[in-house]
This record gives C-alpha cells, sequence and structure tokens, in this order.
C-alpha cells in the first residue's frame, strides 16, 4: 500500500522529517493544553520542552529506514532535517536569551 515508503531517496527522507515534527508537536501541544486545564495547572510541559520532544521522535524514524530498511539516502535524508530543525529551535532559543 505504501511503497514509495520504501524507496531510497534523499527527497523522501528530507519530506519525512520535515513533517513528522509538526504534526507530533501539535499532537503533544494540544494534549499539553488539555492536560493542563483537566489537572488545573499552567502547564504539564514547557513549550520549549514540547519542541524538543516532536524533533528528537525523529530520531525513531532515521533509525528505522537505516537499520531496518537499510535505505541510507533516506535515512540521510530524516537526519537532514532533523539537524536544520534543532538549528532552528537553538537560534531563536539562544536569542530569546
Amino acid at each position: 500500500m505504501f511503497k514509495f515508503l520504501k524507496k531510497d531517496s534523499m527527497f523522501l527522507g528530507f519530506m519525512l522529517g520535515a513533517i513528522v515534527p509538526p504534526v507530533i508537536f501539535v499532537i503533544l501541544y494540544f494534549s499539553n493544553k488539555y492536560l493542563s486545564v483537566k489537572f488545573d495547572k499552567d502547564h504539564i510541559l514547557e513549550d520549549n520542552t514540547v519542541k524538543l520532544v516532536s524533533i528528537v521522535l525523529n530520531i525513531f524514524i532515521f533509525r528505522y529506514y537505516l537499520v531496518k530498511e537499510k535505505v541510507e539516502k533516506t535515512g540521510r535524508g530524516v537526519l537532514l532535517a532533523t539537524f536544520i530543525y534543532a538549528l532552528i529551535i537553538f537560534y531563536f532559543f539562544i536569542r530569546k536569551y
């Protein structure tokens, strides 16, 4: 069904690595807001923690493509997207302080 996800392409890896963190961020962000209202707290997780966790979860995709599927270009694309997200987050974090 999802045969195109098994392809060895750096573009595919970059797109997967670029799409997954925002999706995870939205899920974690709204879960955090829901839980903070439910438990009557300001927040459960800091916003920076939610950002960092959404980026770090890309490592599971990276590992899947390198170890299980053995498609190196796709893994490199995921890693490239992860590094770009990390640089952007750290740039804005340092700029904030």
